[in-house]
């Protein structure tokens, strides 16, 4: 909304809706993690060109769309029914003069030319912080109803019922859209799920499917875009992403989807100590956060 109020067109403000939930660091991060960085790189690219094709081809249909000028301009009419003066009278804008810089004791010029004697220095400290508390902190509880729901259907989902559908992989890129769309899932919550999947025998391009249209098409992200924009830039942007995915799944499975690094039943036959104790410190923060942002964390605190 307010990339909107601030001139954006709806064909921008679109893309920056597809695009942010796949490319933001903590999505990076934790689909690498789970799926290896050429997967990760793969999504991240093509997540960028279903976007900006969205915001085309928004832009494109949308010929009723009006440009809203930027703060900088001004229209005569405007002023002159404000102020009584002519509509036809030239008006000329004066730039401000330039307020001359002071000095003061602790910098050579103005209290913005030179820098700071207290800027922070860079700290491994700091790093460890930001990517423990703001980072994990942030995803925690998405990461783990992801786990959760993954751990439920590799569980408890026969693999008996998923095989005559991941035979033919078309159709189980249609099946996973339907899957996809309708659920409220983030970038990060859905990679645990995608996951469970593949080890039930999804082709790699039908976990991309799911990856790729389940984030930017949920309910929510739905009702925002019909809500702002309308019914017409709801059917463009979902349409875009459900066919792009579809496409871009299908480029995966015929060039791309004999990648060890898909492997994900032999990958978690083979853990190390290092990914056992990787995942109890991950569960053991989850816990932490999950105590700490609790009615109960906050009595102690």
């Amino acid at each position: 909304k307010s990339l909107q109020k601030e001139g954006a067109s709806k064909g921008a403000v679109q893309s920056f809706l597809i695009s942010t939930p796949i490319t933001g660091a903590d999505s990076i991060l934790a689909t690498a993690s789970f799926f290896g960085w050429f997967f990760t790189l793969y999504r991240v690219v093509t997540s960028v060109i279903i976007a900006i094709t969205a915001g085309i081809l928004q832009n494109i249909f949308d010929k009723k769309e009006k440009k809203k000028k930027s703060i900088f301009q001004s229209k005569q009419s405007g002023f002159g029914n404000s102020f009584g003066a002519n509509s036809n009278a030239a008006i000329s804008l004066q730039p401000l003069q330039k307020k001359p810089e002071e000095t003061n004791c602790c910098s050579d010029s103005s209290c913005c030319a030179s820098e700071s004697k207290s800027a922070k220095k860079f700290r491994i400290s700091n790093l460890f912080s930001y990517a423990i508390n703001t980072l994990f902190g942030d995803i925690y509880k998405s990461l783990f109803w992801g786990i959760l729901i993954g751990a439920l259907f590799t569980t408890f989902l026969p693999k008996e019922l998923l095989e005559p559908l991941f035979e033919h992989k078309f159709l189980s890129y249609f099946a996973v859209l339907l899957i996809a769309m309708p659920m409220y899932v983030c970038a990060t919550a859905s990679l645990p799920i995608a996951a469970a999947f593949l080890i039930g025998g999804m082709s790699p391009g039908a976990a991309f499917v799911f990856l790729s249209a389940g984030p930017a098409t949920n309910t929510v992200t739905m009702g925002v875009v019909a809500s702002m924009f309308g019914k017409r830039s709801l059917v463009i942007y979902i349409s875009v992403i459900a066919l792009m995915s579809i496409l871009f799944g299908a480029i995966f499975d015929n060039f791309f989807s004999s990648l060890d690094t898909l492997s994900m039943a032999e990958h978690t036959e083979n853990f190390s100590m290092l990914e056992y104790g990787a995942t109890a410190v991950m569960f053991a923060l989850i816990g932490y956060f999950g105590v700490k942002k609790s009615k109960l964390g906050s009595k102690f605190a």
